[in-house]
């Protein structure tokens, strides 16, 4: 029986990226979860090949989360199979289960709702304000910063903190800053659509100094926020808008 290193938390850092790869019906992504957690099981479990079959096959259960934090959950759950082995009542199980729903929660809402659309917003306003050629790199850097940061600091911090990694986002009110992402969304999106109409960036029709035009897109944002505080979500509203705008440029 061996202890978890740094070189082996960088391992199952690597193979969290691989824990959507293979998908089943029955129980969603337990393949890709078993792959990632088990050398941190046969470096914990050793020549107990028993005890180690076991724990394989127990993990082999169904697992459902946001991907991102697949490298999290399994670092937490080799920490209390560590201390299991040193007399500590081993609920790791139950662990599993709770932070599964978790992380599913705080990923979706984090980075799928609020992240990705206010990311892909700003990069796209630099397109239009002339600053093409660098904003794909851009974009990948400011999300890999945040995605990034979970799958590897995530890890180290779920092994090393008694306390978990989860109750680290906690103290960052992840969840409140969601609603504060998602206006600041609407508001670049009012921003950009005046910047566009100011720069003649609309298209043909020259909608600069117009001051009905502006105030028609001003009450559209203004209607923006509306379904955005009646529980449309920011990724439905930015699909909408690619949309519409593909649809009118069929006109313009």
């Amino acid at each position: 029986m061996g202890l978890v290193t740094c070189l082996d938390l960088f391992k199952l850092s690597l193979r969290s990226f691989f824990v959507q790869a293979v998908w089943n019906f029955e129980k969603m992504q337990n393949p890709g979860f078993l792959y990632v957690i088990m050398p941190g099981l046969k470096k914990i479990y050793g020549a107990d090949t028993g005890a180690l079959a076991a724990r394989l096959e127990k993990y082999s259960e169904y697992y459902n989360s946001h991907p991102y934090f697949a490298g999290p959950i399994a670092a937490t759950l080799l920490r209390k199979e560590m201390a299991a082995l040193s007399g500590a009542k081993n609920d790791a199980d139950n662990i599993k289960s709770s932070l599964m729903k978790a992380y599913a929660a705080l990923g979706d809402s984090f980075f799928w709702a609020s992240c990705l659309p206010v990311i892909s917003i700003i990069c796209f306003s630099l397109i239009l304000s002339g600053n093409k050629y660098f904003v794909p790199l851009l974009y990948i850097v400011l999300y890999n910063i945040c995605h990034l940061s979970v799958r590897f600091a995530g890890v180290y911090y779920s092994f090393a903190r008694e306390s978990g990694y989860y109750n680290i986002l906690e103290k960052l009110n992840l969840k409140k800053m969601n609603p504060f992402f998602q206006k600041f969304g609407i508001y670049l999106i009012g921003g950009l659509i005046i910047f566009a109409l100011d720069t003649g960036n609309f298209g043909p029709i020259d909608f600069s100094g117009s001051c009905f035009f502006h105030l028609v897109f001003l009450c559209f944002t203004l209607l923006l926020s509306y379904f955005l505080r009646n529980g449309v979500s920011m990724i439905n509203i930015v699909l909408g808008i690619y949309t519409a705008s593909i649809i009118a440029g069929l006109f313009i």
